[in-house]
Parts: structure tokens; sequence; C-alpha cells
């Protein structure tokens, strides 16, 4: 799946972006996107085929320690605020946009948390986290530039 930004901030996949997300949240010292809500799944040891549950990626001790939190998940968004990262981190990847206002103040928060993102991936696949964090918020800043809202499709 193939996911595209205006202003070339992003043109890729749609699953590279997902895992920019979280090593974004995970730099910007935020709570895990699987934590959070509108990614957070119950804790079930088993959901019957459908997306994978935090317990059933988790070892059985991790599962444990995390069932003591569910009551309390999913964290909400309104406690990030006013962290201007919520808003890329949280909109919706298909249909979204980052309104023309608040394109410069994400690219400057962006700018700050590449610096604390790896510039190589674990997995050797020739990511750059740091230069698509880079490229981000100069896609971001170009559409500030112009007045105009950064969108997804």
């Amino acid at each position: 799946m193939s996911l595209n930004c205006s202003h070339d901030a992003w043109n890729g996949d749609f699953f590279v972006f997902r895992t920019w997300r979280r090593k974004l949240a995970a730099a910007a010292m935020l709570p895990p996107l699987d934590l959070m809500e509108g990614f957070y799944t119950a804790l079930a040891p088993y959901n019957h085929g459908s997306a994978p549950t935090l317990s059933s990626v988790a070892d059985k001790e991790t599962a444990e320690r995390l069932a003591i939190l569910e009551p309390c998940l999913p964290i909400q968004w309104e406690c990030l605020k006013p962290d201007v990262l919520h808003e890329l981190l949280y909109i919706d990847c298909y249909h979204g946009v980052v309104p023309a206002e608040r394109c410069a103040a994400l690219a400057d928060r962006l700018e700050v948390v590449a610096l604390k993102m790896p510039e190589t991936d674990d997995t050797n696949r020739g990511r750059n986290w740091r230069q698509k964090t880079r490229t981000f918020a100069a896609g971001l800043r170009r559409a500030a530039d112009a007045g105009e809202a950064l969108a997804f499709s």
C-alpha cells in the first residue's frame, strides 16, 4: 500500500510510514503508539483472527504487566496537547490534512526530534529515519510557505 503526501513530504509505503511514526513517538519520548487512542487493541489473549493485540505479540510476563494497565487504556491524545506531534501521529493517513497554520510548528518540532532519530534502520533495509524526518519537515515548510495544508492521499 502506498501513501503520498503533498509537497513531497512523503511518497512511499504506508507500512514504512507507520514504522516511522512509531520511531517518532519513541524519539520524542511519547507513549508507544500501540497504547494510544486509535491504535490500541484490547489485551485479550486471542481476538478471533483480527489485528494482533499487544498480548498476542508480547511475551507472557510483558502481557501480564500490560494487563495491569488495561483499565487506563487507551491513552487519550488530549494528554499530549499542546505537543504538535500528536497531529501527525494521530492523523488519518489516507484522507487527512495538516492545516496550513500548523505546518510550520510541526516542521519545527520534527527538526528537533530528527536529531534523536536513528540514521540507519535496525533491520538493514537502508532506511535513514533521520533523513525521512527531515524530508517530511521540509515538505511541511513548503506547505507553510505556500499557505497550503499538507494533504495525505
